[in-house]
């Protein structure tokens, strides 16, 4: 069992320390060949009562129907991230850099687990996959909110080295 970012993963795969992994797209190494296997809903979490939710109505659950958000609401405001080695850093960025918003401060800590929980706790504003508010399980829970009309998703892949057969598990898994 490895965890870490993409070059971890990656590495892990290379060097034979595992057989197979789950990474959001994009995939670095031309040695490593993904099969998708699932897709997933980007969105921002953010503290029941955070000033960018301000005015805004929230919905019961805000995971099914995310909080449109204005783009502007996100100028200035506390990210936390993961590291930029992270498939999720890449998608944030594009995400800010498309919208042209322009953070405060950014906070960076190991996994979209922990940025989550900091988020519940008002620490600043996590951009995470939509699974990451079901697992593990957290005694807050945050607002999902989007800017973007459809959400920006996610392509998650098993990622394994290229010209192996995989094993028979791994197979049928995929």
């Amino acid at each position: 069992f490895v965890t870490g970012g993409h070059r971890v993963l990656e590495q892990a795969l290379l060097k034979r320390e595992i057989d197979l992994a789950f990474l959001p797209l994009p995939v670095h190494s031309f040695k490593l060949d993904y099969t998708i296997v699932a897709e997933e809903m980007m969105v921002f979490a953010l503290a029941q009562g955070h000033p960018a939710l301000e005015g805004k109505q929230l919905p019961p659950d805000s995971l099914i129907s995310p909080v449109p958000l204005e783009a502007e609401r996100l100028n200035g405001q506390t990210f936390l991230t993961v590291p930029s080695d992270h498939g999720i850093f890449k998608i944030w960025e594009e995400v800010l850099r498309r919208n042209q918003i322009r953070p405060g401060k950014i906070l960076e800590f190991p996994d979209s687990n922990l940025t989550y929980k900091l988020a519940c706790e008002n620490m600043g504003i996590a951009f995470i996959q939509d699974s990451t508010v079901l697992y593990p399980g957290y005694y807050k829970r945050a607002c999902c909110a989007t800017i973007d009309d459809p959400p920006v998703k996610s392509s998650i892949a098993a990622v394994y080295r290229i010209g192996e057969e995989l094993s028979p598990l791994a197979r049928r898994f995929l």
